[in-house]
Formats: structure tokens, C-alpha cells, sequence
């Protein structure tokens, strides 16, 4: 990561790196959700391809409940059907950076994520 975030132009934000991240609240009619709508209006009508990852927004870890939509008006059906959950929607990192360097050994490179704890006093 220290070796990426040198390499990067001085300019750039480092921050820029993270993905899209939507923390909504469901409801049973998405539509009146004003989280969802500023996410609908920004990639309904968008060419390119999107892929989302939702996420429980509590209680969850080690992956559980995560679900992996390639359309929008699913993942309003899908939230809908969750009404008085909170879920975070994020836009997948179609190219992320990834770990395991030269193919040396036969092994697909790898994505991977970094958990910390902090003691705060």
C-alpha cells in the first residue's frame, strides 16, 4: 500500500480509492428513500457495466448476508422486501489491487482486506 500511494500523482486524492458507498435505510416503497434515489439517478441510466455489493448495515461480519446484484431496480426489490433494515450498498472495485505479485508459482493473485482494531481512551 506504501509503495502504491508513493507511486500515485501528488495531485491525486488518496481517498479517491474507496468505493461509491450508499448507507440506506430500507423502506417498503424505495422509491420515497432519498439515499436510493440519489443512487438511481446517478447510474439508471448509465452504460457501463455495475456491479453493487450490499451488505447487512449492522451485526454483520465475516461476510454474512452479503448479496451481489448487476441491476439497481433488483436491488430496490431486494430492500424493499427488507423494510426497517439498514444495508450498505457499495459499487464493486472492478479493478482493485491486488496481492500475490509475479505468477511464480501458479497462483492467482489475490484481492484482499485489511481489518484493524483501535483502543480509543
Amino acid at each position: 500500500m506504501k509503495s502504491y500511494y508513493e507511486n500515485q500523482d501528488e495531485e491525486k486524492n488518496p481517498f479517491d480509492i474507496l468505493p461509491e458507498t450508499y448507507l440506506v435505510s430500507t423502506q417498503r416503497d424505495m422509491s420515497a428513500n432519498p439515499e436510493f434515489n440519489d443512487l438511481l439517478k446517478r447510474y439508471l441510466d448509465s452504460n457501463e457495466p455495475q456491479i453493487w455489493i450490499c451488505k447487512p448495515g449492522q451485526n454483520s461480519n465475516r461476510g454474512r448476508g452479503i448479496r451481489i446484484f448487476t441491476n439497481l431496480d433488483k436491488i430496490r426489490r431486494f430492500l424493499e422486501q427488507k423494510a426497517g433494515e439498514s444495508w450498505v450498498i457499495q459499487k464493486y472495485i472492478s479493478r482493485p489491487i491486488l496481492i500475490g505479485g509475479v505468477h511464480w508459482n501458479n497462483t492467482p493473485m489475490r484481492k484482499f482486506d485489511i481489518r484493524m482494531f483501535g483502543l480509543a481512551q
